[in-house]
């Protein structure tokens, strides 16, 4: 599990991307926004990432080799621990169809982001999804 850890203030957040480039981008927003920011590449990787961690959100990218966004958020969805399964999960999309979105909403995901991510649409979801 490649899971790198950057630290400042009390949100703790999973990013999930098998795309090197996108995880280094939205990290970078990230800490600079002051950001605590785990990192996994992929749908297996973001479960036992889940599992493991105190994160209060999980910002989820849908296209992944091994295990999809969705498959992972389905898999999250059905933990037992219900502290886990209800972490929200932002997706991370480069579709912007409303079938995408209901797609992304109907596996239990709580909102997305299209792609490219840039700063304020980042916060804003970081202030509507964190606790």
């Amino acid at each position: 599990m490649t899971i790198s850890k950057k630290t400042t203030k009390a949100t703790n957040i999973l990013v999930v991307d098998d795309n090197e480039t996108n995880l280094l981008l939205v990290e970078l927003l990230l800490k600079k926004a002051g950001y605590q920011c785990d990192t996994a590449s992929d749908g297996l990787e973001a479960i036992e990432a889940v599992k493991d961690g105190m994160f209060t959100m999980v910002f989820m990218d849908c296209n992944m080799p091994r295990l999809d966004g969705y498959g992972a958020t389905l898999q999250i969805r059905a933990l037992p621990d219900e502290q886990i399964n209800r972490i929200p999960i932002i997706a991370l999309t480069t579709s912007k169809t409303t079938a995408i979105q209901q797609q992304c909403l109907d596996v239990g995901m709580n909102d997305f982001l299209t792609k490219p991510i840039d700063m304020e649409k980042l916060k804003v979801m970081i202030e509507k999804w964190g606790s």
